[in-house]
């Protein structure tokens, strides 16, 4: 809350009209409500627009106080106007502020969803409450600015070796794979250098898909065909457990860093072949961007923001979110890997010029943010 009445207060003592505030995720979002109500405010900033962008409407992520006498009194709002924002008995500042502002999300398939079927399972209500109400919703799917991994430039991104996924020049991944091997040093040995690697770079949190990709690592290590994976990540105590586990009982073929270290999760995706992405929910996901730029294919649970990712075009997907379904997925890309290098490598192609082509900010701006701003005013 000091961080919204803060900015407020900033724009009055410095004499600013700014034509738009923005803001992201539940801790910003009674910012509109207070600039529209409080009247110390709306004076000077009657012409500001508002927009509010929700990056994830998961449990935890609403910034919702529990009690709506107690939002009154940490917001100063009077309680009627608490009352437009009240949802499951707690005033939620992603409903409150659908009367002030434009709302919209971090990609249109995640839009999509929370006004369908998954709402109660995905954001608790609120996508019902914006339906009933008529509110505008849209998604506008996030950039990425991909210069900042562009393999091209190792000088740039601290690559031990530079390569081209947009023509298949990959002599400098293969060395990336042995500048990650020898990093990890003796905690793998998942060399089988004639097997495509997969890598899983994330928190380990259910949301992520963490114990479906266990089990269906357990599965093909079951049947004999695991290729080689290696997992970067920290999260639930149990979801580490699993990790440990697999390190211990396949036997080289399974790696596993409990650390977040950015240096060594750009060399996983320079690296690896295949990006393994099992989500269960994804406002829009970033990961698959940084791979595709990369060169590391994603491999994605059709959800969400990842339904972007289009199979067999820009990386692979699939369906059910299931132990046998994710790990027939996996066989695939192996299969693919060893069978139709070509293909593979014009997706690898494709999903790395769809980046500087499509998912710039330049462009999401220009195509997505600048209109909805104006719309903010209409």
């Amino acid at each position: 809350m000091l961080l919204q009445r803060g900015a407020l207060e900033a724009a009055v003592l410095l004499g600013e009209h700014p034509s738009v505030f923005h803001c992201h995720d539940g801790h910003a979002s009674f910012l509109p409500a207070i600039a529209r109500e409080d009247a110390r405010f709306v004076p000077q900033l009657r012409e500001s627009r508002m927009v509010v962008t929700i990056h994830n409407a998961g449990e935890g992520y609403h910034q919702e106080i529990w009690d709506p006498k107690v939002a009154s009194l940490l917001t100063g709002l009077d309680a009627g106007v608490i009352a437009k924002g009240v949802l499951r008995g707690k005033a939620d500042p992603f409903l409150l502020s659908t009367s002030y502002a434009r709302i919209n999300t971090v990609s249109e398939e995640y839009a999509a969803e929370l006004l369908g079927e998954r709402d109660a399972e995905l954001a608790g209500g609120l996508g019902r409450a914006y339906r009933e109400r008529g509110v505008p919703f849209t998604g506008i799917t996030n950039g990425v600015d991909g210069a900042a991994w562009d393999p091209r430039h190792p000088e740039r991104t601290g690559l031990p070796s530079g390569f081209d996924p947009g023509t298949g020049d990959l002599a400098g991944k293969h060395r990336c794979r042995e500048a990650l091997l020898a990093r990890l040093g003796p905690r793998a040995a998942v060399e089988h250098p004639e097997q495509p690697l997969f890598a899983f770079v994330s928190r380990l949190t259910g949301q992520k898909g963490v114990d479906v990709l266990q089990a269906a690592i357990r599965v093909l290590a079951r049947d004999g065909d695991c290729p080689p994976f290696v997992v970067l990540g920290t999260g639930d105590a149990a979801a580490e457990g699993m990790m440990h586990a697999l390190v211990r009982d396949l036997g080289g073929r399974f790696a596993f860093v409990a650390a977040w270290n950015p240096s060594l999760a750009d060399l996983i995706y320079a690296a690896a072949d295949f990006l393994v992405l099992p989500s269960a929910y994804e406002p829009c996901g970033l990961a698959d961007f940084h791979g595709q730029v990369v060169g590391a294919v994603p491999l994605v649970h059709a959800v969400g923001g990842l339904r972007k990712v289009r199979d067999g075009e820009t990386g692979f997907s699939y369906g059910n979110q299931d132990p046998s379904t994710l790990a027939a997925a996996i066989r695939r890309c192996v299969r693919i890997h060893r069978e139709e290098p070509a293909a593979l490598d014009e997706v690898r192609r494709r999903a790395f010029r769809e980046i500087f082509d499509r998912h710039t900010w330049d462009r999401v701006h220009r195509e997505g943010y600048l209109p909805l701003y104006r719309a903010a005013g209409a």
